[in-house]
């Protein structure tokens, strides 16, 4: 069965056993068709085949918009809180839970692919063809829950979700190290994602090879778990526990946001130099109302 613990499989002085290749070639194979899958996913994008993306969507959304009740706690587990935050909580888990080196080693290398997949799905956004989301795809007549802005999200591309490559990169990388905790985890980034679906901010195409993004990027990398460069950095990381652990924090929390702050901060920063941003006039009692949180920041445009 494939129970075996990661642990076990990593001790560098032990012969590999029959249990450890079955494990790798499991993993091999998971590989296989997780990079098969992301290709021929963004091979049907790119040619426009949309019929099981409309499909599916059209199936979810006839729920929407009739109860305010479930659109509302739907919308709820969007938010970072309840979404995000739990996958970076197991992570969490299973680095105090396992001490050997190599283990945690496997988990920083893990999170680090995880972030990057998500780098390499924002990339993937801006180099391929726009993909509209549901929320703005005409041909849809998609019906909008309550509580979404149907503006949301206009200006970027959907394809591929940058939140399931990361999402589904830190839910492997808990995988290889604690099945329980994995599967918990797989589960928790499939909600998140589907209910990402039901809100018309993604089309299931973008919600599967964002997926496979991050699951191929976090298994490619496994094996730098056991090389010589990457333990001694990964000591001499952590060889400072009060700076590592403040780093880490850090660097977690920009992962539950997935540095939205920064992002919104570059492309301000990008659309000013560009001269498309102008920030409409308020007046001083719409400065105070702003101040005290009874007015929201005006729109840029």
């Amino acid at each position: 069965m494939f129970t075996s613990t990661v642990f076990n499989a990593l001790a560098p002085s032990l012969a590999v056993t029959s249990a450890q290749r079955v494990e790798q070639r499991r993993l091999r194979i998971i590989l296989l068709a997780a990079s098969s899958i992301f290709l021929l996913t963004t091979l049907a994008v790119i040619l426009g085949w949309h019929r099981t993306d409309y499909f599916l969507l059209h199936s979810i959304n006839r729920f929407a918009r009739r109860f305010f009740v479930l659109d509302y706690g739907i919308r709820t587990i969007e938010r970072d809180m309840f979404s995000n935050l739990p996958l970076l909580t197991l992570v969490w888990y299973v680095w105090f839970k396992y001490t050997h080196v190599q283990v945690r080693a496997g988990i920083l290398v893990g999170v680090l692919a995880s972030f990057f997949a998500g780098v390499l799905s924002r990339g993937i956004q801006l180099t391929l063809p726009t993909h509209l989301r549901p929320l703005h795809d005409p041909a849809l007549h998609f019906q909008v829950p309550f509580g979404i802005d149907p503006d949301s999200l206009n200006h970027w591309s959907s394809f591929p979700s940058d939140h399931a490559a990361v999402l589904f990169g830190l839910a492997m990388t808990i995988f290889l190290v604690d099945r329980a905790a994995g599967w918990l985890a797989i589960l928790c980034a499939t909600i998140v994602n589907l209910v990402r679906v039901y809100l018309g901010f993604h089309n299931p195409s973008d919600i599967l090879c964002g997926a496979m993004l991050g699951i191929v990027l976090v298994l490619m990398t496994y094996g730098l778990r056991r090389r010589t460069p990457v333990l001694d950095l990964f000591q001499a990381f952590t060889r400072n526990r009060a700076v590592f652990y403040a780093v880490a924090f850090y660097v977690c929390f920009g992962i539950v946001t997935l540095f939205t702050d920064f992002r919104d901060t570059a492309s301000g920063f990008l659309q000013g130099l560009h001269g498309r941003v102008t920030v409409p006039a308020i007046s001083a009692h719409q400065g105070d109302e702003i101040i005290r949180g009874k007015r929201d920041l005006p729109r840029t445009r």
